[in-house]
C-alpha cells in the first residue's frame, strides 16, 4: 500500500477534470455528449493495451532491470513518425518494436468507432449524426489515439528510465 499511488491519483485528477468539462458540454451540446465517453473510453483502452505491452516487453528484454533498456532503444524521446510508423524506410533507422502494434491499434480504432456510433444511434433514436459528423468524429478519434500512442511511448520509456515500473 505504500507504492503505486501516483497513477491512481493522476487518473482521479484527470477523470475529475474530464467530468467538469463534460458537465459544461452537456449544457451546450445536448444530443452529442453521448459520444464523448465512447471516444475517450476507446482511446484510453487502446493506449492502456499498448502501455501494458510495452511494459511487458521492457520486463522481458531487460530481465526486469528497471532503468535499463534493450540494445539500441535507450532513447526516451522520439519523433511521432518513428513511434507510430517506425520500421518503414522513410521514418528513419531507429528501432521501433512497438510501432507495428500502434498501427494495428489505429486501424482497429476506425471500424470500432463506426460500430459504436451505429450502436448509439440504434439505442438512442434522438441522435442521428450526419456523414460529416461521422467523418469528423472518426478523424478526431484517430488524431486523439495517435497522440495518445505517441505520448504512451514517451511516458513508458521515461518512467522506465527513472526506475519506475509503468
Amino acid at each position: 500500500l505504500q507504492t503505486g499511488w501516483t497513477p491512481v491519483l493522476m487518473a482521479m485528477l484527470i477523470s475529475s477534470g474530464g467530468g467538469l468539462i463534460m458537465d459544461h458540454a452537456v449544457e451546450h451540446f445536448k444530443g452529442f455528449t453521448v459520444f464523448s465517453p465512447v471516444m475517450n473510453g476507446a482511446g484510453g483502452n487502446l493506449v492502456a493495451i499498448q502501455a501494458s505491452r510495452m511494459t511487458t516487453y521492457l520486463h522481458s528484454m531487460t530481465n526486469s532491470l528497471l532503468g535499463t533498456f534493450p540494445q539500441g532503444e535507450d532513447q526516451v524521446c522520439m519523433l511521432p513518425c518513428a513511434a507510430i510508423c517506425g520500421g518503414w524506410k522513410t521514418c528513419g533507422s531507429m528501432p521501433a518494436p512497438h510501432a507495428p502494434i500502434s498501427r494495428i491499434l489505429l486501424v482497429l480504432l476506425v471500424p470500432g468507432q463506426i460500430i459504436f456510433v451505429y450502436t448509439i444511434c440504434v439505442l438512442n433514436s434522438d441522435v442521428m449524426p450526419t456523414p460529416l459528423f461521422l467523418l469528423a468524429y472518426t478523424l478526431a478519434s484517430f488524431c486523439q489515439v495517435f497522440l495518445l500512442l505517441y505520448l504512451c511511448q514517451i511516458l513508458v520509456y521515461w518512467m522506465w528510465s527513472r526506475g519506475s515500473d509503468p
